[in-house]
Parts: structure tokens; C-alpha cells; sequence
């Protein structure tokens, strides 16, 4: 028996059956929006050579101990920027002092200028003449590397590189009359010839040389450039050297080291034999040896024989690395000055 449906009650099937095509849609796109997503993890999975996701869901508590590990690792990464940043935190000190940060004669030509005469006289204070056995002797017409503006002064625009290169070419100069201090087996004369800096010419360089090597193209923080030293000096000297340089709270590192001896070679034998002939005795004279006449001894000849009066000639280049302080920071630091 046919049965007819009720007119009143067509427009509630219509909307009933509206309502499940509705929602056996909205089924079908979820289930499979979600296989498609589950499909994609597992061939990351695949790819990597195991499936982590799926290990974590597998695993009771899965999802906590995944997040314990995230907070731990990210922990971890607080510790090493702390640990980067007490070991940067002095060069970053020194890219401050070294360039004058907030000071007038980084900015000022004037008074750049008059800090250089200053320093150059605070240099020539602490040296002696050529020949003192004792003290760092400088070449002729040394000037901190700066000789170009003895008689002159620089434009506005070049006052903050000639800032940085002033500061750092004092204190290269201060590290060698520091390490000319060193006790010396043979006491022999440190002659300072001359200290190259980068010059405002070269300051496009960026592969070294004389010139700024900017590591800056990954890392903006670091600024690198190069300074060259011509000296004599003994060995003793010129070890305790790169030792403060090493251990200097401003990041220096010898680049290139060229080393020579005054004498090209070894003392005949009949030279040596010499030193350590004794000459005829004089009527009168004793043959035991005569306190206070400043004769050396035979362990002074020998030593004199080994080591020699010669001093080493070394060209030495030296990069400067400034760790730039991050803007903020650079700001904070003005701010306390």
C-alpha cells in the first residue's frame, strides 16, 4: 500500500535531508583533509628514516615528553648565547673603546687630530734611541702609521676609520715596548721600522690585505682589517709579543708571519775560535782572571756564539676583529657615558 507524504511535513524532510548531505560532506572533507596531512607525515618520515611522529603518538605520554625535550633544548640554546656572550662581551668592550664610541674626537677633525699628536707623544715618551739595548727604538719619521696627517688634518667624513685605526696602532705599539720588557738570554737592541695601517683607499678591500676583511657578509656583527709591523727584535722579544697579543682582551690574530736573520749565515769556525782566545800575558800579570775588569766569561762567549748579537727582522701582519655590539646595546652604552 502507497503511502503519501504529508505536504506540511515536505519542507522538514527537505531540510533533514539537506542537513545530512551536509554533514556527510563536511565528513568526507575533514577525513580527507586528515588522511592526506597523515600521508605527508608519513612520507616526511620515510624520508628522514624514521617516523616521529609516529613514535610520539605510539608512546604513553608521548606528547608531554615531546614537549619536555622542545623546553629542554630550548634551555640548552639560552645557555650557549650566554656562554657566546661572556666570551663576546669583551671584544664587543673593545669595538667600543677602540673607536671612541660617544667621544668628540671620533667625530670631531680637530680634536681626532689632537689626540693623535697626544698619543704619538705619549709613545715617543715611553721608547728610547736607536742602540738602547733596553727600551723599543723607532724608525725615522714614525707616526703611529698616521704619517699622512702629520701635517694636515682629515675631512669630517674620514675622522671615525681614522679613529679605530689610531686607537688600535697605539695599542699595537704598547703591546712591543710591553714585550721588549721579557728577559733576554743575549740583551739586543728592538727597533720598531714601521707600522702600515689600512688606509682610507684600501677601505673597499675585502679579502685582507692592508684592508678591512669584512666578515660582515654573513655576520654584520664582526668587523675584521689588517695592520702590518716591521721590527727587529730578539726571539724573546718577539715570542712575548705574540703572546700579549694573544692574550689581549682585543681580539688580535697574526694572519702572516715572515721571519729572517741579520746574518745570512753561521760565524766561521776561525771567528769563534777567537772569542775564546786568551791574549799573551804581559810582564807582571797573573794567569788567574782579574775581578771587576769586565771580561766576559767563557759561559757569556758561548752564549754570545749561540745566540748572537744579531737581531731577528720580522714582518709581522695582525688583523683586528671588532665584535660590534648589537644596536641596542650600542645604545645603552651611549646612554650610560
Amino acid at each position: 500500500m502507497n503511502r503519501i507524504v504529508n505536504p506540511k511535513s515536505l519542507p522538514l524532510l527537505v531540510a533533514g535531508l539537506a542537513l545530512l548531505l551536509v554533514a556527510g560532506g563536511v565528513g568526507w572533507m575533514g577525513i580527507s583533509g586528515l588522511m592526506e596531512v597523515l600521508d605527508r607525515a608519513q612520507e616526511l618520515g620515510e624520508r628522514k628514516g624514521r617516523n616521529e611522529i609516529a613514535s610520539i603518538l605510539s608512546r604513553a605520554g608521548g606528547i608531554g615528553a615531546a614537549k619536555k625535550e622542545a623546553d629542554d633544548t630550548a634551555k640548552l640554546g639560552q645557555e650557549l648565547n650566554r656562554e657566546v656572550e661572556g666570551t663576546t662581551s669583551p671584544w664587543r668592550r673593545a669595538w667600543l673603546e677602540a673607536t671612541g664610541d660617544g667621544k668628540d674626537w671620533a667625530k670631531d677633525p680637530n680634536k681626532w687630530k689632537d689626540k693623535l699628536v697626544h698619543d704619538n707623544d705619549e709613545i715617543l715618551k715611553q721608547v728610547g734611541r736607536v742602540g738602547n739595548v733596553n727600551r723599543v727604538a723607532l724608525g725615522p719619521n714614525f707616526y703611529l702609521g698616521l704619517e699622512d696627517f702629520k701635517q694636515r688634518s682629515p675631512t669630517a667624513d674620514q675622522v671615525p676609520e681614522l679613529a679605530r685605526r689610531l686607537s688600535v696602532s697605539k695599542r699595537l705599539v704598547e703591546l712591543l715596548i710591553q714585550a721588549k720588557k721579557v728577559s733576554e738570554g743575549y740583551a739586543t737592541p728592538c727597533l720598531l721600522l714601521n707600522l702600515e695601517i689600512p688606509s682610507l683607499v684600501e677601505a673597499g678591500n675585502q679579502e685582507g690585505g692592508k684592508g678591512p676583511a669584512k666578515m660582515g657578509e654573513k655576520n654584520p656583527e664582526i668587523f675584521r682589517e689588517r695592520y702590518r709591523i716591521k721590527a727587529e727584535c730578539s726571539p724573546e722579544v718577539l715570542y712575548e709579543y705574540v703572546r700579549l697579543l694573544r692574550e689581549n682582551d682585543w681580539l688580535f690574530i697574526v694572519s702572516d708571519l715572515h721571519l729572517a736573520n741579520a746574518k745570512e749565515g753561521f760565524p766561521k769556525r776561525g771567528e769563534i775560535a777567537k772569542l775564546f782566545e786568551k791574549p799573551p800575558l804581559q810582564e807582571g800579570e797573573s794567569k788567574g782572571p782579574t775581578r771587576g775588569s769586565g771580561e766576559k766569561s767563557g759561559s757569556d762567549k758561548l752564549l754570545l756564539v749561540l745566540s748572537g748579537k744579531e737581531q731577528i727582522q720580522v714582518t709581522l701582519d695582525i688583523d683586528f676583529v671588532g665584535w660590534k655590539p648589537a644596536p641596542s646595546s650600542a645604545k645603552a652604552a651611549s646612554a650610560k657615558k
